[in-house]
């Protein structure tokens, strides 16, 4: 009847234990038959400097009755170097079998592209594009990727001596990825193409741009998009990954011109090899800017490259000076706003655009180009025309709103962007847009208060405040708030409270976000410690692995208003997270919690009669700076009755009273953990008392907030529903043999 009646009491605890609700997740669904996925994975090959390995491969459905592919015929050189699944067709492409599940080719890609100076014919921004299909569904349909152009560079035209756009060294390289075509038949519902990038090895791959060797990616996101900044350990740079990654976030929010990418990319090369230009963007999201780059000037060219991702649009030869002359305005005026540089610097930059080398370029007509006069003269026009539509609007419009309707418009004409001015700004500053790009005339620069006159501030100043209460924390542990984020124990959930206003003269976005870093759940020790400050940077040797957004809020802010945000996220494992308050990024450290240990086991009475109940009383302390937890067998006579899993916070000394019975004679031992307490216990009716007995349970439950060790027990608190329900349970296997007598 004794082993019975425990027995009963423990089956209670499983059902109460299964009757618990739980989440249930499911997974598993079917593929998706209209999307071939070509995976293109690039490798090293030390052993050949100059070239790097590429096997491309097609996932084909079943819808698919037909597939080729069309190597490069101009740019990146490659040779097809094995096959599984294709053979080779007269017009020098490869034709699919038919039959082979996922058809491969194996390229050798020659990575050494050099240049004397870039071409201005080849000066506008290479767009990624998907696949197109036709509105045909039949056995004779066919589509084809469309094709790419080639790379805008940072002030290209000026290099006069040969140097590389894209290198490997053996050791590293920095690659574009090649332009592949492919075309196919299908029967059915329309099949498209997915196209992945990878590295095979160390390294990052891009959508266009690959880097093949050891490196670390530091990512922000801002105003919807990441921002990720991969920096090889073969680079060394002159700036914080921070300070770069900061003034990248603080362009995105300011250049309200239309839709970011999601990702961006930008590579700092290496400068132990000579490159042809000091940046570099390609396929409309990825570039590389020389690692020692400064942020400190108006010719920054880590913001210049930025805002080439931002350009949608394709030029003509009537507005082909449009691409780089934007690019080398926004990248001065972005440094300006942020006070990176002062207003004689700025001014100093577009000056550039009035010497006599490039004054007389009339900027409609390429071939009078001379000396970067689209990248000088260039800036100078839209700087002009800037200034001039924020006079004429009252500061309510600008060249970003021209910037914005190019972006919409696709390719653009000198009539568009005409047009385009004329809607912002008005017929005048059409004249003088105009003037500027079909003749000599050059614009002036103006002084320090015209400039104030015209612009004001900046665009927008969002801030980003948290009071005392800022950061909470709940969770098994604790219920609390603090003004500076706290170590975290996986199982807590971390919220943010932040008021966001806007200090500026324009509207401004804003986002509050908890990231979970990309670098993924490695781990992370109960060390203990707490890290903060107005900058994180989360590494990943692999740009395939994203950083995953657990909770995000933003918005637009008009000039001098105010929004309340609130992001909450769980720690479901341990490692580097990230709070992100606009363009700054708080690092948040989440442990493993520690285990306790349990130092002392007593109870209230060491004699006592059958059927009494006596009060077991565990101590257990946690004497080290992060959370703890964890689960202890409760045993009677070495027979194990039930377990206690007790949460602590840093330095907390908690204890748990347990109500247990004897029936039989004898002297008793109860045990938790290492430690025992014994307990004689005469012959009694067994009928025992329900009250009196359990003991006081005094000496440290702590404080829930600060484990201070203040606070007194009775009954059975300090521990949670398992111990008490536990402890009910095991008064109530008492009754149960009561009655069975």
């Amino acid at each position: 009847m004794q082993r019975q009646a425990w027995r009963a009491a423990l089956v209670a605890v499983v059902l109460l234990a299964a009757c618990a609700p739980a989440g249930v997740g499911v997974a598993g669904a079917a593929g998706d038959d209209g999307v071939i996925t070509r995976t293109t994975t690039f490798s090293l090959t030390p052993e050949t400097p100059g070239e790097v390995d590429a096997t491309v491969a097609y996932d084909v459905p079943d819808p698919v009755t037909g597939l080729t592919v069309s190597l490069p015929s101009e740019g990146t050189a490659v040779t097809v170097t094995d096959t599984d699944g294709f053979a080779a067709t007269a017009d020098g492409g490869y034709r699919w079998d038919g039959e082979t599940a996922r058809p491969t080719l194996t390229l050798a890609v020659d990575a050494n592209r050099t240049r004397t100076r870039l071409d201005a014919r080849e000066a506008s921004a290479a767009r990624s594009a998907t696949a197109s299909a036709a509105s045909a569904s039949d056995a004779g349909a066919t589509t084809a990727e469309p094709p790419t152009v080639e790379p805008t560079a940072a002030d290209g035209a000026d290099a006069s001596s040969a140097g590389y756009t894209f290198v490997d060294t053996g050791s590293w390289a920095l690659v574009p990825v090649p332009r592949v075509g492919t075309q196919w038949r299908w029967r059915g519902g329309d099949v498209t193409l997915d196209r992945e990038t990878r590295v095979d090895g160390a390294g990052v791959a891009g959508e266009n741009v690959v880097y093949l060797g050891p490196s670390e990616t530091y990512e922000r996101r801002a105003a919807g998009q990441s921002l990720r900044l991969v920096v090889p350990a073969a680079a060394s740079l002159r700036e914080s990954p921070g300070e770069i990654l900061g003034a990248l976030v603080s362009a995105s929010r300011t250049l309200a011109v239309g839709e970011r990418d999601p990702t961006v990319r930008l590579f700092a090369a290496p400068t132990g090899v000579r490159w042809a230009t000091e940046g570099l963007e390609y396929g409309g999201s990825d570039a590389w800017v020389r690692a020692d780059a400064r942020l400190d000037v108006a010719a920054d060219v880590w913001v210049h490259e930025y805002v080439h991702t931002r350009q949608a649009f394709e030029t003509t030869t009537g507005t082909r000076w449009l691409t780089e002359a934007s690019a080398e305005y926004y990248a001065a005026y972005l440094a300006l706003a942020d006070e990176r540089i002062g207003y004689d610097a700025f001014r100093s930059h577009l000056a550039r655009g009035t010497r006599a080398s490039v004054a007389d370029a009339v900027l409609a007509e390429p071939s009078t180009w001379v000396a970067s006069a689209d990248y000088r003269k260039g800036a100078l026009v839209v700087g002009a025309l800037d200034r001039r539509i924020q006079l004429a609007t009252d500061g309510t419009r600008s060249f970003a709103d021209v910037f914005a309707r190019l972006n919409d418009a696709g390719t653009v004409t000198e009539t568009d962007f005409l047009d385009a001015v004329a809607s912002v700004g008005g017929d005048d500053v059409r004249d003088a847009a105009a003037r500027y790009t079909r003749t000599e005339a050059v614009p002036e620069t103006w002084s320090a208060a015209d400039y104030r006159r015209a612009f004001g501030t900046t665009p927008s100043r969002i801030t980003y405040a948290l009071g005392d209460d800022g950061y909470a924390v709940a969770g098994p542990w604790r219920n609390a708030t603090a003004g500076s984020v706290p170590t975290l124990a996986v199982g807590e959930t971390l919220t943010v409270r932040a008021t966001v206003r806007n200090a500026g003269d324009r509207a401004g976005a804003y986002e509050v976000a908890i990231r979970r870093n990309a670098s993924g759940g490695t781990g992370g020790d109960a060390s203990g410690g707490t890290s903060g400050g107005p900058s994180a940077d989360g590494t990943n040797d692999d740009a395939s692995t994203d950083g995953e957004v657990l909770d995000a809020a933003g918005g637009t802010l008009d000039p001098g208003a105010t929004a309340s945000v609130s992001v909450s996220a769980a720690a479901r494992d341990a490692g580097d997270y990230v709070v992100e308050l606009g363009p700054r990024a708080v690092p948040v450290r989440v442990v493993r919690p520690t285990e306790p240990r349990v130092v002392d086991v007593s109870a209230n009475r060491t004699r006592a009669g059958a059927g009494e109940p006596v009060g077991v009383r565990a101590t257990v302390e946690n004497p080290t700076a992060v959370p703890a937890n964890a689960t202890y067998d409760v045993a009677i006579d070495g027979e194990r009755r039930t377990t206690w899993t007790p949460h602590l916070v840093a330095n907390e000394t908690r204890t748990a009273t347990f109500v247990v019975t004897f029936p039989d004679a004898g002297t008793h031992t109860v045990t938790v953990a290492d430690r025992t307490v014994s307990v004689a216990v005469a012959a009694g009716d067994g009928t025992g008392s329900e009250t009196g007995g359990v003991g006081d349970g005094t000496g440290g439950v702590g404080d829930e907030h600060d484990g201070s060790g203040a606070g007194t027990t009775g009954g059975a608190p300090g521990f949670g529903l398992g111990v008490a329900l536990a402890a009910l349970l095991l008064v109530g296997a008492r009754r149960v043999r009561g009655r069975g007598r």
